[in-house]
């Protein structure tokens, strides 16, 4: 009907207005950043927050698939902190995230395995040099999981919410081809 065709162009044309480019440079900072750089803690680097949470993904290469499309979406997740400022790098500058893989499938102490392993990932994040986002995936005999520690300076509890959402969305996609 005309009523559908008008209705999906004014969804298109209000699509186009609102899509969102690429984010990169400094960016302004927010009182808790500001708050951050007075703290003097005695590892900065390691105020990080994280994440463990089953996925349904065999392949290393599928995973790398959701958490670039997740790094490109939330550009928070490409920022480096350096001499105080913030600057979010761009996707084709940027090693956004690192990402380990290990198979505890076989090891009976793949708890205490997966622990150091999140240990080490949480202190090796680097404000200046980034990445500020580290992964593992994890397989196990149960199933495999995904740990995803990421600085707070980038991510708090409203994020997580945002990018567990996002992730299920992108394993979904990733999955259907």
């Amino acid at each position: 009907t005309v009523e559908a065709i008008s209705y999906a162009a004014q969804k298109s044309a209000l699509a186009e207005q609102y899509e969102q480019a690429e984010v990169s440079g400094i960016v302004p900072l927010t009182p808790i950043v500001r708050e951050f750089a007075s703290w003097n803690l005695p590892k900065p680097h390691h105020f990080n927050q994280d994440m463990l949470m089953e996925i349904e993904l065999e392949e290393e290469k599928q995973l790398r698939e959701v958490l670039d499309a997740l790094t490109a979406h939330h550009d928070m997740l490409r920022s480096v902190y350096r001499e105080g400022q913030l600057e979010i790098v761009k996707v084709s500058d940027s090693k956004a995230y690192e990402l380990k893989v290990y198979d505890y499938s076989e090891e009976q102490a793949a708890t205490e395995l997966m622990e150091a392993a999140c240990t080490d990932l949480h202190s090796s994040i680097h404000l200046e040099e980034g990445p500020l986002v580290k992964a593992a995936m994890f397989r196990t005999a149960a199933g495999n999981l995904l740990f995803l520690g990421i600085h707070h300076l980038v991510v708090d509890g409203v994020s997580w919410r945002i990018l567990q959402e996002d992730i299920s969305t992108a394993v979904r996609q990733v999955k259907e081809g």
